[in-house]
């Protein structure tokens, strides 16, 4: 049925398929004729150029100074072992909810029992500052906060409980930036810069 169609429609309108052919072999020419587009050498973007801080011994500081780094991990290391109920508060967006993972389950590795460890998440727009966040966070009386990916500040307890603290960040703050009590490991101050970077060949 399709084949008749076709013969009787080259019958009655021969010179619209000669022309639609015709037509055809032009579009096809003209697309051959087209040049490769070409793109703009990639510029290597500047925090990948930061100079980074190197401690007296030459040696690049990064995340934190190696003894933030140790009482992060003496902090960590104790919470494991005293097997108390532990609060974890991290930022809500992928890098928070990414290291609260990893941290959970590293806790979970080093020993501590998974019944110990609790997970509150901010409401949208409060901080740890805030009264209501401070009254949530103690609802779960914690021995041990964590509080990631949260930005930090010079404030008042994480909670009025007694209780252990830690902020890990990277955020602007200086040193006294945290709330009372507890301990701030931030890498504001040392960027990583990715040497591969400066090598990165232009596109094609």
């Amino acid at each position: 049925m399709l084949l008749f169609q076709r013969c009787c429609f080259q019958r009655h309108f021969p010179r619209m398929m000669k022309r639609s052919i015709q037509t055809s072999g032009l579009k096809s020419s003209k697309q051959d004729a087209k040049k490769p587009r070409t793109t703009a050498p990639q510029q290597v973007p500047d925090y990948h150029l930061t100079t980074q801080t190197r401690d007296e011994k030459g040696q690049i500081i990064w995340p934190a100074p190696e003894d933030k780094m140790e009482a992060a991990r003496s902090f960590i290391i104790e919470c494991a072992f005293a097997a108390k109920p532990t609060l974890i508060v991290p930022d809500k967006d992928a890098d928070g909810l990414a290291s609260g993972a990893i941290l959970q389950r590293t806790l979970k590795l080093i020993g501590l029992d998974e019944s110990f460890i609790s997970v509150h998440v901010l409401d949208k727009g409060c901080s740890v500052h805030d009264d209501t966040s401070r009254a949530a966070m103690a609802s779960f009386e914690p021995a041990f906060i964590f509080v990631l990916d949260q930005g930090s500040r010079r404030s008042a307890p994480l909670i009025d409980q007694p209780h252990r603290g830690i902020i890990i960040d990277h955020h602007h703050a200086e040193e006294d930036d945290h709330p009372e009590n507890s301990l701030l490991v931030t890498a504001c101050h040392y960027p990583r810069r990715n040497n591969l970077a400066a090598h990165v060949p232009p596109l094609p």
